[in-house]
């Protein structure tokens, strides 16, 4: 076992614990996605992705998790499913027409300025 290896372990035990205690913790998020994406078995990876799913409530929360677990499925190629992979996309079609929607908005009001 390698010293990262070790690291990455005690790290995981560390965040795993925090988020039993304190599960309603600010960052409760970010955790589930380092969780996710250093988790050795795939039911484990997808446990956390559906947590971290669920409390991804802005654009910039959903692009992260789309962005989580498209790298978790590059890594990993059986982790992602057919259904999985349509969710994060359409979850990036979204941010993408949300961030095109916002730059559009913002320029017809500059234009009114």
């Amino acid at each position: 076992m390698t010293g990262d290896s070790t690291h990455l372990e005690r790290r995981t035990q560390r965040l795993t614990l925090h988020l039993a205690e304190q599960p309603d913790t600010l960052r409760a998020f970010d955790f589930h996605l380092s969780l996710a994406k250093w988790a050795v078995s795939d039911e484990q990876a997808r446990e956390h992705f559906r947590v971290a799913q669920s409390m991804a409530t802005t654009p910039g929360r959903r692009r992260e998790w789309s962005q989580a677990a498209i790298e978790r499925g590059i890594a990993h190629p059986r982790f992602l499913d057919d259904d999985d992979l349509k969710a994060a996309l359409t979850q990036w079609h979204s941010t993408l027409a949300f961030i095109t929607d916002e730059g559009n908005r913002v320029r017809e009001e500059a234009n009114l300025v």
